[in-house]
């Protein structure tokens, strides 16, 4: 349940620690997860506080209004990736699950025009022997897709997981593609709200127990433009 507080003008308060711990638990119930469901509660803490700043945007200058966008995209597709590292962990103990294994990888040193170019290959083949331990977002969404893990009710989710994560590199802000490559263009309230769309087709998947849950009410409703 909400916090009495969190109305109150002087001091924003998102919901309890605990109440996203128990939501989390209806789905992630191992007790050695204890601190993967808190840190994603706080995650999610930290996601209504912004939401709460990005309601509110026209109070701030425009590159803070990006740049909350920015973190709300970011801060999101987190916990996305913790929760997607759980599901394909979980499937991985119960049946096999296909995924791509690095072989070899070669490389060639030609001469094109006078400047040398590198051609590089890399061996792949396609195994249900692999290990989970140091597997990247990219990979956990391929396998998510590839192998059908999550029953979302619109199948363009998995086409929005693919989108979000390629603009969640954006953390790294010295790889620009171009002139209008900025957080200023990619970061809008389009993003957030393909955040939200998101999140809440994760937990309303049927994974998680929503019976009870106005505390996702943040994520339920759109920003407005």
């Amino acid at each position: 349940m909400n916090n009495i507080e969190k109305n109150n003008n002087e001091f924003y308060c998102p919901v309890s620690i605990d109440t996203w711990r128990s939501f989390l638990e209806t789905y992630m119930k191992d007790d050695k997860d204890h601190n993967l469901r808190s840190n994603l509660g706080y995650s999610l803490q930290y996601l209504d506080f912004l939401n709460n700043q990005i309601e509110n945007r026209h109070e701030y200058h425009y590159t803070v209004q990006t740049l909350n966008n920015k973190t709300f995209v970011v801060t999101g597709m987190g916990v996305v990736e913790g929760i997607l590292f759980f599901i394909v962990r979980g499937f991985k103990k119960t049946q096999s699950l296909n995924n791509w294994e690095k072989i070899e990888t070669k490389s060639k040193t030609i001469k094109v025009g006078g400047v040398k170019e590198q051609i590089i290959t890399i061996r792949k083949r396609q195994t249900t022997n692999w290990k989970i331990k140091n597997i990247k977002l990219v990979g956990l969404i391929d396998i998510v897709v590839n192998n059908k893990l999550i029953p979302f009710k619109n199948e363009e989710m998995y086409k929005n997981l693919t989108k979000l994560r390629e603009s969640r590199n954006s953390v790294h802000i010295h790889d620009v593609q171009g002139g209008w490559d900025t957080d200023w263009k990619k970061f809008d309230i389009d993003k957030v709200n393909m955040t939200k769309k998101v999140l809440l087709s994760l937990f309303e998947s049927g994974l998680f127990d929503t019976l009870e849950s106005d505390f996702l009410d943040f994520i339920r409703t759109p920003i407005k433009k």
